[in-house]
């Protein structure tokens, strides 16, 4: 169970950063959040006894050191606004967006992102593009003839994770 502490930095429910906390008997209060000045909390984190809310504090928060929205595992709700509007502008701008449904990753074709799901953002695929010569004699040919010989087709595929994706092979005659 979640204990306050003065001058401690605590996360929202809905992911935002309250603190530092000052203690005020039975009672906690943070003076400088984004729910303006004098906010205060049960000793448990609660902001209302009655009832579950967004702003209720569930846990301490800790800084990100980075925003790689590429390897993000928790649901959306759980990151600074930095990492949430970083992977909102990769979907914005094109980018590869997956969602975790239980069963592993998956893409989204337009993701809602709902802050209670795991979204991560996907790198570019590299693209690995190989020439040669298709020989379509039954015959080698001779060391002269290959001299002579030209690239007559590409090849070209992804690497995704350090692994050739198959699904995205592609020929073509030069």
């Amino acid at each position: 169970m979640l204990k306050l502490e003065e001058g401690k930095y605590y996360r929202t429910r809905d992911g935002r950063k309250v603190g530092p906390m000052v203690h005020l008997g039975d009672t906690m209060a943070a003076y400088n959040t984004e729910y303006g000045m004098g906010n205060y909390w049960w000793l448990d984190g609660r902001r209302d006894k009655t009832k579950i809310r967004e702003v209720d504090l569930v846990a301490e928060w800790v800084e990100e050191t980075t925003m790689d929205i590429y390897s993000l595992e928790k649901p959306l709700g759980m990151y600074p606004y930095e990492i949430r509007d970083a992977l909102y502008a990769h979907a914005e701008s094109g980018g590869k967006v997956q969602s975790w449904g239980g069963w592993g990753w998956a893409f989204c074709e337009e993701p809602a992102f709902n802050p209670n799901l795991s979204y991560r953002a996907v790198k570019k695929p590299k693209v690995v593009e190989a020439l040669f010569f298709l020989n379509t004699k039954d015959a080698k040919p001779s060391i002269e003839e290959v001299k002579t010989l030209h690239d007559t087709h590409k090849i070209t595929f992804n690497i995704v994770d350090g692994v050739p994706d198959c699904n995205s092979i592609r020929m073509e005659k030069l």
